[in-house]
């Protein structure tokens, strides 16, 4: 059976994902996993609806198993968020193939750059610009210049390409044997952002995402924005200087900017706006900033000690029988089962439990402690 991995995060799902799916099964593959972000996305933001209705709309729509991708990986930089990806994949054994979108479509050249950049001399010299206040996107791009020709680092600009590159380097460094695939991202229609501006103003989503879905997306009963500001900053005042030290990526005083900013900000956007400087993109700091608001303190860097299924589609079944050759992690639905598994398994359930606690308690109608435990799997 040829499996094809996807790495996602479908905040919300549109039919740029669904042609995703299309494309890994033109390209010759029986079924595609999709490894999924949960409640909180890598933007550092509240996911615009529940992991579960966002699962369902990918099983309905292309993918035949959709996995949960834990939070403390879904809140990590890119390239922490690429090599989880990786990891799960590889852990659960299944695909054989990765595929993801970039904007220049071309292969070779991704990898070109992703060999550039896996260099111990570029990393070096990435790391140096960043110790001048250098944002790590900017960084990177200024050393592909100078070892590529600004023309080609032009072509690699755009946030699809440098997910891309982040997956391509963590294949290297992982050892996989996933073997990659891109697929052009095209602006030929609505994209994420744009959905989601239209589902808060409560606009038309006709011809813009499957129309069985529109339903669901008028709905979706997603994060309360005010609520989840006061809720964030009442947390923030309660954290210490020594909690906020431990932040995974915290590095350079972002830390002390949060400890500091918590305590003054009237909202959660303000404080964002006080704690950003030109060393610390918008997205670090939300992402680090929601980290110390659901307690993220663990290592990002260990590798997923099981798969939780959120979704089966019309294949996932034939796709779980592989897996039960094929994996060395333990996958389930039951977020009891997986807990019990192993220590590391139980200090992640636990945090991704407390995390969707609090996505829930901040939805526009408040939702009941214990959805991972209560929530029924679809099965398409």
């Amino acid at each position: 059976m040829q499996v094809t991995g996807i790495i996602c995060e479908c905040n919300p799902f549109h039919f740029g994902h669904e042609k995703a799916a299309k494309a890994a099964k033109d390209l010759g593959a029986d079924a595609v996993i999709g490894v999924m972000s949960g409640n909180f996305v890598q933007r550092g933001e509240p996911a615009c609806m529940s992991k579960f209705d966002r699962a369902e709309a990918m099983a309905r729509h292309g993918f035949d198993l959709v996995l949960e991708l834990p939070v403390r990986f879904a809140l990590a930089s890119s390239q922490r968020f690429a090599a989880a990806g990786v990891r799960l994949l590889d852990a659960v054994g299944a695909a054989g193939t990765l595929l993801f979108g970039s904007e220049c479509g071309d292969l070779e050249l991704l990898r070109e750059a992703a060999a550039v950049l896996c260099s111990p001399d570029t990393v070096d010299g990435i790391r140096k610009r960043q110790e001048n206040g250098m944002p790590y996107p900017a960084a990177q791009e200024q050393v592909l210049s100078m070892t590529l020709g600004q023309e080609k680092a032009d072509a690699l600009r755009g946030g699809n390409n440098l997910l891309a590159l982040d997956y391509l380097k963590a294949l290297e460094a992982e050892g996989s044997g996933l073997l990659p695939v891109t697929v052009r991202r095209t602006e030929d229609g609505w994209n994420a952002h744009g959905i989601r501006d239209r589902m808060r103003e409560g606009l038309p989503l006709e011809g813009i995402v499957p129309d069985d879905l529109i339903p669901v997306y008028r709905e979706c009963n997603g994060p309360d924005a005010d609520s989840f500001s006061r809720t964030c900053l009442l947390r923030l005042r309660d954290c210490t200087e020594t909690e906020l030290a431990r932040l995974p990526d915290g590095k350079g005083g972002l830390d002390q900017r949060i400890y500091r900013a918590a305590g003054n900000a009237a909202s959660l956007d303000g404080l964002f706006e006080a704690v950003k400087t030109r060393r610390y993109t918008m997205s670090r700091v939300k992402r680090m900033t929601l980290c110390a608001v659901l307690g993220l303190y663990g290592s990002q860097d260990v590798y997923p000690p099981y798969a939780r299924i959120l979704a089966i589609g019309e294949r996932g079944k034939e796709v779980l029988s592989v897996m039960k050759e094929t994996a060395s992690v333990p996958f389930s639905a039951d977020v009891r089962a997986l807990a019990a598994s192993s220590p590391l398994a139980s200090e992640m359930i636990a945090e991704e439990m407390s995390a969707d606690d609090f996505y829930n308690l901040n939805r526009t109608m408040p939702v009941p402690v214990g959805e991972d435990c209560t929530r029924r799997l679809f099965v398409l």
